[in-house]
């Protein structure tokens, strides 16, 4: 966090960020809902991981859907 501008690291310092080591791989938790395909009607709740590498082109997006994650 010591390459950030002086405003950006307080501002993050102040909601939790925490100065580690860099990674190469980034996790992201994501819930939200989304439609079978373009028109219909219903929605489908899901739950998702998505896996991010930063040292190469990589990812990944696992997720499961419905109310028992079928």
């Amino acid at each position: 966090m010591t390459d950030l501008p002086a405003a950006v690291r307080d501002l993050a310092a102040r909601l939790g960020a925490q100065a580690v080591p860099a990674g190469s791989i980034v996790t992201l938790t994501q819930v939200g809902r989304m439609k079978r395909k373009l028109g219909a009607r219903s929605w489908l709740s899901f739950r998702a991981t998505q896996s991010i590498r930063t040292d190469r082109c990589g990812f990944q997006w696992t997720a499961r859907f419905g109310p028992f994650g079928m």
